[in-house]
C-alpha cells in the first residue's frame, strides 16, 4: 500500500522543484520601478499588511470560516483521508486533493476582483485586508483539507513562512523551502514572521499600487492579484500534499 504514497511523493516532489525554479514574475518590473515609489507608499503598505495580519490572522479566523465552512471541510476531509487509508491507490489520492483544493476558483475571482478596485497612495487600502483574508481563506481550505489544524499557534507560523516562501526572490527559494520542512516550528516570534510576511506581501504588490497610479494602465492590478494569489495557492497546494504524504508513510510504519 505504500508504494502509493511514495509515488504520489515523488510526483509531488517533481512539482515543487518546478516550482522552485520558476522565475518570479515582477522581477524585471519591479528592478525598473522599485526606486521610483515613494518611501510613504512603502511603509504605508507595509503597515497596512502588519495590521491586515494582526487583525485577520491572529484575531479574526472566525471571519474567514464563516465563508468557508470549517465544519463540512473538516468533514469532506476525514471522509476523503479514510478512503485514502483503505484503499491508498491513486484514485483515492486524486480524491483528497479535489476536496482539498475546493472553492480555489472562487477565491481566485475574489482577488482578481479586489486588484481592480485598488488605488494608489493610499487610495484602496481598506482592500488590503480583503486581500489578505482571501489568500488565508484558501491557504485554510488547504489545510484543513489535507488535515491540518490552521488554528494551532505553530501552523500560523508555517503559514506565514508559507507565504514568504511563495513570494520571496528567486535566490532565497531554496533556503525558505528547507526551513519550512526542517524547521520544527518551535524558535520563532510571531510580531517578526508577520513583519516579514508584510513585507514580501508589500514588495509583490508594490508595482500594482504604483502601476496603478496611471489610469491608462490601471487594469493591471486585478492581473497582478491573480498571479500573486495563483503562486500563492502553488506553493501551499505542494506543501500541504508533501506534509500530508509523509504523515501517512508514518503511519503505515507505525502499524
Amino acid at each position: 500500500m505504500g508504494d502509493t504514497y511514495y509515488r504520489e511523493l515523488e510526483k509531488n516532489q517533481k512539482r515543487e522543484e518546478r516550482l522552485l525554479n520558476k522565475k518570479s514574475w515582477n522581477l524585471k518590473v519591479k528592478d525598473q520601478i522599485y526606486e521610483k515609489v515613494p518611501e510613504g507608499v512603502r511603509v504605508n503598505l507595509e503597515k497596512a499588511f502588519m495590521k491586515a495580519f494582526e487583525f485577520i490572522f491572529v484575531k479574526g479566523n472566525g471571519i474567514i470560516e464563516k465563508t468557508m465552512d470549517k465544519e463540512m471541510r473538516e468533514l469532506d476531509a476525514k471522509l476523503a483521508d479514510d478512503l485514502v487509508s483503505d484503499a491508498a491507490d491513486r484514485q483515492s489520492v486524486k480524491a483528497m486533493d479535489k476536496q482539498a483544493k475546493k472553492g480555489s476558483l472562487a477565491n481566485r475571482t475574489a482577488t482578481t476582483v479586489t486588484g481592480f478596485s485598488m488605488g494608489f497612495l493610499g487610495m484602496g487600502l481598506p482592500d488590503i485586508p480583503l486581500f489578505v483574508s482571501t489568500l488565508l481563506r484558501d491557504i485554510y481550505g488547504i489545510a484543513v483539507g489535507y488535515g491540518f489544524d490552521y488554528a494551532l499557534e505553530q501552523e500560523k507560523i508555517y503559514i506565514l513562512r508559507l507565504l514568504q516562501l511563495a513570494l520571496c526572490e528567486d535566490e532565497q527559494r531554496t533556503d525558505k523551502n528547507r526551513r519550512l520542512f526542517k524547521d520544527k516550528m518551535q524558535d520563532y516570534n510571531m510580531e517578526q514572521e508577520i513583519a516579514l510576511t508584510a513585507k514580501v506581501l508589500s514588495d509583490a504588490l508594490l508595482v500594482e499600487k504604483f502601476v496603478q497610479g496611471i489610469p491608462i494602465i490601471g487594469v493591471v492590478g486585478g492581473i497582478v492579484n491573480f498571479k500573486i494569489y495563483d503562486n500563492v495557492h502553488a506553493f501551499a497546494a505542494v506543501n500541504y500534499k508533501k506534509r500530508y504524504l509523509m504523515r501517512k508513510i508514518e503511519e503505515e510504519r507505525r502499524h
